[in-house]
């Protein structure tokens, strides 16, 4: 007799097993960090590198990591307009160089390959997308364009 009485609480038994695991791995247990400095980057990841205009994939709500950048600086030659060629200095194989796209609290480590036979200037810029679009949009006009 108990073990019918044991065999008719076992669907409920694990219905609830599996809502209370649900529950708690929707969870958001997120650390507050006061200082982005304090965000632990707890694993490694080669960055992706696009060349413009397309991105790199969305970070999502990824953890922060240590992203490791790969970049060449390369001199190429290529097609500036029909029949115009043009030594390029390439950076991560384009021009203007490749973007990298990061979260809030990824340490970035950058390895620079200059293959050129001078000594070049790079500079890495930072541009967070949305700010910029709360400042420009409100006072673009409709069909306008919008350069960078």
């Amino acid at each position: 007799m108990k073990q019918l009485h044991i065999k008719s609480k076992l669907p409920f038994l694990l219905a609830a097993t599996l809502l209370i695991f649900l529950a708690s791995s929707c969870m958001n247990n997120s650390k507050v960090y006061e200082d982005t400095s304090d965000i632990p980057a707890t694993r490694e990841m080669i960055a992706e590198l696009t060349s413009p205009p397309n991105v790199p994939t969305p970070v999502g709500k990824r953890k922060a990591k240590k992203l490791i950048v790969n970049m060449e600086i390369l001199e190429e030659e290529s097609e500036m307009t029909d029949g115009v060629k043009y030594v390029y200095w390439t950076f991560g194989g384009s021009v203007p160089g490749s973007f990298i796209r990061t979260r809030v609290g990824d340490e970035v480590e950058f390895h620079l390959i200059n293959y050129l036979i001078i000594s070049t200037f790079t500079q890495l810029l930072a541009l967070e997308v949305v700010q910029l679009l709360r400042l420009l949009l409100p006072v673009m006009k409709q069909n306008s364009l919008l350069k960078f």
